[in-house]
Order: C-alpha cells, then structure tokens, then sequence
C-alpha cells in the first residue's frame, strides 16, 4: 500500500490542496497542488462512488480511527481504489479547513479480487483441496471437501487424525509428513474408503509439504481428485485379462484384443505372441500398433485392416507378414473378428494368427541369430576394453587429486587441480552421456521434438560455447550464408551433433583454423565443418562412423560420438559423410530435408 500524504479542502474556495500527492494521484503534470472540489468530484470520482466521496468535505466524529472513506477514482480509463481519513475540522477567517490523508490501496483491492476469483475456483473444483499445519489441525478446507465428509461447522476445530477412515494418513499424521520430509516435500498416494453415506470412493492424492508464508511455519496441501470410475473400468479389464490369461496362454497361436473405442490399443497379448515376437505383454497393453512394432509399414497396414473390419463387420482370413523387434520377417494367417461388449460404443476386435513361416526360414534366422550373436560378443568386448580404459583414466585423476586437494595450501595450485578435477568430470560425464544416448537411438526410445528453429542463432550460440575450447593459434570461424533461415527440426539434436564434430575438430586441430557452416541446396540443409587438423586415412573414412571406431588411441574419446551423429542424422531423414586428406585437414557434411514452418 503506497501512501500518498495529506490533503486540506478548503470550504471558501471549494478547493482540495495537495502540493505532493495531486501530481501522481491524478496522473498531472508537477505544479497543480490544488483541485475544484466539484469538479474533481465530477471528471474524477466514480459515478458510483460520488455521493460517498463528498463525505471528505465534512469531518465527522462519529467515525471511529479504522473507520474510513474509500471510493474509486479513474484517470485515463484507469481505475484507483483511495482510501481517505479525515482527521479534523477547523475555521480560519469565518471559513471550514478540512484536513485528511489518502491512501491508494489499488494493488491490495487487485490482490483481493485475484484471491476471490481464486477461492472460486478452489470451491467449485470437483477435487478436494485442503490444507492442515503439522500438528493436522486444518486450516482449510473446499466444498467438496466438507460435503464428502458432512462438515457443517468450522473445519478448524477438526484433525486429519479425527476422519475415522484415516485414509489421507493411514499411519498416522507424523508419519506422513516424516514421509514426505524425506520424499523432497511431495507424496502421490491413491486411497479407498467410505464415506458417511455408506458409498465406496477411491481418491488420488497429490501431497505437498510447503512454506507457509504469513506465519513463517510449514503447512500440508492435499489435492485429492475421484479416481473411482477410472479404477473400477481397471478392475474390470484386469479381470478380463486375468481370465484370459488362464485359459489361452497356452494355445499355440498368436491371440490378441484391440479395444477401436481407444485408437485400437492393445487390452491382451498371449504368451505364444510375446514368444514369436519377442515383444513381452507389459510393453504392449494401452498401446497402439505404431508404439509396438519397430517397422511403421507394419503397423500402418495392421490398421487399415482393422479399419476395414470395423467398417464391413467381416474379413475372409488372410496371410499377412510383419517384422519383430530383431527386424526378421514372419508370416502369418490371420483371421480378425468383432466381439460385442455392453457398455462400450464398439466392439472389442480380437485376431487369431498361426505363425507359417517356413523351417529353412527359421533354420537361416536362427543362423543369423547366432553370426549375430557372435558379433554381438565381439563388439561387447571391445566396448568393455574401450570404456575399462576411458572410465578408469578420468575417474583416477578425479579420486587422485580429490584426495591430495585438502593438503595443498597454495591457492595457484589448489586452483590448478581443481581444474584438472573439472576437466575429467567432463570427460567421464561426456563419456557416460554418449553411452546412454548411444542406447537410447538403438533402442527406439530417443524423442525428437520438431519445432521452428532458427539456424544461425543456433550456430552462433555454438560458437558461443566452443570459443573458449579452441586452442591457441586455431580460428574457430561460423561462415554464415543467411540472417535468418527457419526451418522445422530438432534443435538440441542438431546442436549435438554440431558440436560433436567440432570438438572432434578441436582435438585434431593444433593450428590453422576450424570453420562451420550451412548451405541450402534445394529442399535440403547442408552443414559442414572443415578443419585443418591431422586429416584421416583414406582407407578409414569408411568405419569412422562406426561404434566403437578410434583412429587415435592416444587422444581421449570413447569412439561414440560419430556413431551417434550418424544414427541422429538418419532418423532426420538425412545424410552424414566426411572428405579428408591426411596431414591437411578434413570436412565433415550432413544434410536434412529442409521444412519450412
């Protein structure tokens, strides 16, 4: 609350002086101290509130010192909430003098309102919202709240502990906010009970252990909403699965349920399924085709037979051929169905499929499976070899120097190995983040979000980054061949691997200069970096995006990073290659469609 200062009305002249407050109360110009008091009434007050503001022109004792006259003004379609005091009554020379003070209380009235819409809010959400100090006295409470548990009066007279359901705290109050102390301050919890009526409910809880502000103490917020329907319409189809489960695990055919009033996802999957497909159920159940199986034309044709049978009722059995997780191919017949359900818009649609593929078929898979295998073993072997060397050299300078670090009094040097200490944690955090990301793109499980990206803010903010890594005597240049070129992609994935080949650059580059860029060629974006750093053999340029590939045995890296830049580029749809010349340098390029948003 801003206050502005005293003011005096002066009956002889039907005038308000005010020298400090006028200016910024009315929005004047510095130098008007003085107001007509009709016409301030008049071209100031509210039109509601006039009638109440002309009670500044009389001092009345009959006011007590918290009794106040407040009424709104507006200046420039701006609405102010004042707040006036009058203090006293005096005659000068036969005339009144009134003289009060004014507040403006416009930001405390704003606050109020935001709080009332607020409290509206609160009140008619279908949750219960409530909250209660740490001895589970409450302090608040919603409508819903009270109306589930027939609280009439006062809510604070109540304990948590007193709803003899002590669902909210089944061990008792202490122990859940002990719970949520040692949780970070925040608990989910879902909980059945019975209300007075004798109706079951199931809730689920969010918890939150929390500063309350205006008595300096902590405070527990509960946002419960009714899970019941949702739980029952579970209950039901675990039910069904259960069921299932113990009458057709065991047939040898592939047996599985889509539910079409939910984008067709998967309600069951048995077990001869999950054998052939090498898919198990718990990744399956509530998704649809296209986050089950790893060749997209799969799943695009899986549903357009389903759209056909839910459209005709019927389909004649057919063969059909689908990929498994390893990428082998299988056959089968399949045969769809509708099974009617009550209570669902549309039928449940099952299939039956017996798996045909040829024995020389699976003869040559499982020979494949094995020469896999093998490679497999090969490159686990290597990986552990590489990465025993690369986790062990950063991880004993870190313990090393860690241990010697509080012995060295001198700051140079303590300054020195800190150093040192952050430089390997670098290497061995870099190191462990390409092994996970490395996973993730192998797996199927990386995201890439497209969104509008602009392509030299985006190198510029590299150079940013990579300036200060750049050895003495390189140039680190960003050629840049348009302002401002927007196109459609992700740009944390881009930047990985712009980054990735220019540290590469950085650590083969002793002189000379690294440059980066990006051109336009037709409906592509192509980037390069080019350096002048130890170039590589010709006869490698054609394993260096490999797993596990080091041309440089003595320069620290895990032989991840162009693996990875590869296997990101091609999931945009793209291109990476590298052109090198031993002893004069080496350029790297990729390219992406272009999408222009």
């Amino acid at each position: 609350m801003v206050s502005l200062g005293y003011w005096f009305y002066y009956s002889e002249t039907n005038e308000f002086y005010a020298p400090d407050i006028l200016p910024v109360l009315l929005e004047r110009e510095s130098g008007a101290d003085s107001v007509n008091a009709d016409y301030y009434f008049e071209h100031f007050v509210h039109p509601d509130d006039r009638e109440k503001a002309r009670q500044l022109l009389h001092y009345n004792p009959e006011l007590g010192e918290k009794d106040y006259i407040e009424f709104r003004i507006v200046t420039d379609d701006k609405v102010k909430y004042l707040r006036h005091r009058v203090l006293r009554e005096s005659v000068e020379k036969g005339h009144r003098v009134v003289e009060g003070y004014v507040q403006d209380v416009t930001p405390i009235i704003e606050r109020y309102h935001e709080l009332e819409i607020l409290k509206y809010a609160v009140n008619n959400a279908s949750e219960e919202i409530f909250c209660c100090s740490l001895d589970g006295m409450f302090r608040f409470a919603n409508r819903t709240f009270l109306s589930h548990h027939r609280i009439t009066d006062d809510v604070a007279k109540y304990s948590l502990n007193d709803l003899k359901e002590g669902q909210y705290a089944p061990d008792g109050f202490e122990a859940l906010v002990d719970r949520l102390r040692r949780n970070g301050g925040v608990l989910q919890n879902t909980c059945s009970y019975e209300l007075p009526d004798g109706e079951s409910i199931t809730m689920e809880s969010m918890v939150y252990l929390l500063d309350d502000s205006f008595s300096d103490q902590k405070v527990v917020w509960f946002f419960c909403r009714d899970v019941t329907e949702r739980v029952r319409q579970g209950n039901e189809l675990k039910e069904l699965n259960r069921l299932m489960e113990a009458i057709l695990d065991n047939i040898p055919v592939y047996l599985f349920v889509k539910d079409p009033n939910d984008e067709f996802r998967y309600l069951y999957w048995n077990q001869s399924f999950v054998k052939h497909s090498g898919i198990p159920a718990s990744q399956v159940i509530g998704k649809t085709d296209f986050e089950i199986f790893p060749n997209p034309a799969d799943a695009a044709h899986f549903q357009r037979d389903d759209l056909e049978l839910l459209k005709r009722g019927e389909l004649p059995p057919f063969e059909e051929e689908y990929s498994v997780v390893t990428g082998q191919k299988r056959i089968v017949n399949t045969v769809k169905m509708l099974v009617p359900v009550e209570e669902r818009k549309l039928p449940l649609l099952m299939g039956i499929s017996w798996d045909i593929t040829e024995r020389k078929v699976i003869e040559t898979e499982l020979l494949e499976a094995k020469v896999k295998a093998e490679q497999s073993d090969q490159l686990k072997t290597a990986f552990l070899a590489n990465m025993s060397h690369e986790i062990r050299t950063p991880l004993n300078a870190i313990v090393g120097f860690a241990k010697i670090l509080p012995e060295i009094t001198d700051e140079m040097e303590r300054a020195s190995i800190i150093n040192i200490i952050d430089t390997n944690s670098d290497q061995l955090l870099m190191l462990i983040n390409d092994i996970l990301d490395l996973s993730k793109i192998e797996a199927g499980t990386i995201e890439f979000v497209d969104i509008p990206a602009n392509l030299t803010d985006l190198c510029q903010n590299i150079y940013c980054t990579l300036i200060e890594k750049t050895a003495p005597g390189v140039q680190l240049v960003f050629e840049g061949a348009f302002d401002n070129l927007v196109t459609l992609c992700d740009p944390g994935r881009l930047s990985q691997v712009i980054v990735n080949l220019i540290t590469n650059a950085i650590k083969f580059t002793k002189e000379g200069f690294i440059r980066y860029g990006y051109r336009l060629r037709e409906d592509r974006v192509e980037f390069y970096v080019a350096d002048t750093g130890l170039g590589i053999p010709e006869d490698k340029l054609s394993t260096i995006f490999t797993r596990f590939t080091k041309l440089n045995s003595f320069i620290a890296g895990t032989g991840l990073g162009l693996a990875i830049c590869r296997m990101i580029v091609e999931r945009q749809h793209g291109k990476i290659w590298a052109e090198s010349k031993l002893g004069e340098g080496s350029i790297f390029r990729f390219n992406f469609p272009y999408r222009k948003c």
